[in-house]
C-alpha cells in the first residue's frame, strides 16, 4: 500500500488550521505523515499554535514568506509519501477522500492525479462538480483546485512545483500538468471541502484576472501556441464514426469498439454517423442550438451532450444504436417548458405530477449514468462553436 504524505502551507491561519488537521485525523485511510509549511507568519496566534502541533506529531517547517506555491513546494520536497496531497490550511478533506483518492491510483498505474467533486463552506454552501481533465479547457479558465491526489513522481521525476506567483499559481501548476502530459482522473464525489470568504485570495485573483491571465500565457506561451492542436485532441467540434467525414478543420476520425465505448469515451460536441459529407449538418445544427439531431439522407449528427439522457445500452451493441430514432427535445427546451409550468402551476404541483412518471423510468430498466465530469465537460464544450 502507498504510504501518503498530506503538505499544508500555513500563512497566518491559526483561525483555520486545527480544522483542517482535524478533518486529517478522521480520515477512513489516515495520511502517513502531515506536513505544515509555515509561510512566514508573524501573528500572534498562528506562532503560538505551531509548536503545540509539532507536540501533537504534526511535523513543521517555518519557511521565510514567499508565498503558498514555495511553501507548498518546501512541504513536498521534505515529504516522504509516494503519494502526495496538498491542501490549503483554510480548507478541509471529506472523510472518505484519502481513502478513495488513493483508490483510484492504485488501480491504474497509468494515472498520475485524482480529484474529485467540491463541497463549499464558509461563506458561500453547496457543490461544485469540475470536468473530466481536459488541458483544452485548462488554456481559458482552471476547472480544478489545489487539492488533488499525485504520485510523487510527478514531483520528482517530472520537476513539476508551484510557482512563485503572486496569483492564479494554482492556475499555472495545472498548466504545467498540461504541459508534462499528465492524465488525471476525477473521483465522482465531493471530497474536498473548500472553505469561501466573502473577501478571499481568489476573489482577489480575479478582480484583476486580465494581467494574470496575460502572465499565464506569456509563462505557458509554448501550450498556448498549441491550441489548435489541443482543442482537436481532447475538444474536436466534430467526431466522425465510420465512414462519414467532413471538411472542417475542426474534426476527427473514430472507431469506438461499441455504443458503451462511445458514450463513455466522446469528447466532441458533435458525432457525425454514416458515409458522405456533413458540413451542412454540422452548419444546421450551429444555427439551431435547440436541436439535437439533425438528417440528410444515411448521415447522421447528434449532439454529443444528448447523449445523457439515452437509456441503457445493450451489452455490445454498435455505436449506431445511440442515433435516436427521431430529432429529440432538447434539454433545455424542457427546461424552459418545465419552468413556465411551475410558474404557473407550482414547483410542489408540477413535482407532484412528475414524480410517478420518474418513478415508473426507474422500474424499466437500468441507466447508464454519464460520470458528472463527463457531463460537465460536456455541456462546456457544447458552448465551443465549431469553426471552419
Amino acid at each position: 500500500m502507498d504510504r501518503i504524505s498530506v503538505v499544508v502551507p500555513c500563512y497566518r491561519s491559526a483561525p483555520f488550521l486545527e480544522e483542517a488537521l482535524a478533518s486529517l485525523r478522521a480520515q477512513t485511510r489516515p495520511p502517513d505523515e502531515v506536513i505544515v509549511a509555515d509561510d512566514g507568519s508573524t501573528d500572534e496566534a498562528t506562532v503560538a499554535l505551531l509548536p503545540r502541533l509539532e507536540r501533537d506529531g504534526v511535523r513543521v517547517l517555518r519557511e521565510p514568506h514567499r508565498g503558498p506555491g514555495p511553501a507548498r513546494n518546501a512541504a513536498i520536497g521534505a515529504s516522504s509519501g509516494t503519494l502526495v496531497l496538498p491542501l490549503d490550511a483554510d480548507d478541509a478533506l471529506a472523510p472518505a477522500a484519502l481513502e478513495k483518492l488513493a483508490g483510484a491510483l492504485e488501480a491504474d498505474a497509468s494515472l498520475d492525479f485524482a480529484f474529485s467533486h467540491v463541497e463549499y463552506f464558509g461563506s458561500v454552501r453547496g457543490t461544485a462538480v469540475p470536468p473530466r481533465f481536459n488541458p483544452y479547457l485548462e488554456l481559458d479558465d482552471n476547472k480544478l483546485v489545489v487539492t488533488a491526489l499525485f504520485r510523487r513522481s510527478v514531483f520528482s521525476d517530472r520537476g513539476l512545483g508551484y510557482p512563485a506567483l503572486d496569483g492564479y499559481e494554482d492556475w499555472s501548476f495545472w498548466l504545467s500538468a498540461c504541459e508534462a502530459g499528465l492524465c488525471g482522473v476525477a473521483v465522482e464525489e465531493p471530497l474536498f471541502r473548500y472553505r469561501r470568504h466573502d473577501a478571499g485570495r481568489l476573489t482577489a485573483d480575479h478582480a484583476r484576472r486580465a494581467s494574470l491571465m496575460a502572465g499565464l500565457r506569456q509563462r505557458h506561451a509554448a501550450l498556448y501556441e498549441r491550441r489548435a492542436e489541443l482543442k482537436l485532441r481532447f475538444a474536436p467540434g466534430v467526431e466522425c464514426i465510420g465512414g462519414a467525414r467532413v471538411t472542417l478543420a475542426d474534426a476527427v476520425a473514430s472507431a469506438p469498439r461499441d455504443a458503451r465505448e462511445l458514450l463513455f469515451g466522446a469528447r466532441g460536441k458533435y458525432l457525425l454517423f454514416g458515409a458522405g459529407v456533413g458540413d451542412a449538418l454540422v452548419r444546421e445544427l450551429e444555427a439551431e442550438p435547440k436541436r439535437d439531431v439533425a438528417r440528410a439522407g444515411d448521415l447522421v449528427l447528434v449532439r454529443t451532450h444528448a447523449l445523457t439522457s439515452l437509456a441503457a445500452v445493450p451489452e455490445g451493441a454498435p455505436p449506431e444504436w445511440l442515433i435516436p430514432d427521431a430529432p429529440s427535445l432538447s434539454r433545455r427546451t424542457w427546461k424552459l417548458a418545465r419552468g413556465a409550468a411551475e410558474r404557473m402551476l407550482g414547483e410542489d404541483r408540477v413535482g407532484q405530477w412528475l414524480h410517478p412518471l420518474k418513478e415508473r423510468a426507474a422500474t424499466i430498466g437500468p441507466r447508464p449514468l454519464l460520470p458528472p465530469s463527463v457531463r460537465v465537460e460536456r455541456a462546456l464544450l457544447d458552448r465551443e462553436p465549431v469553426h471552419a
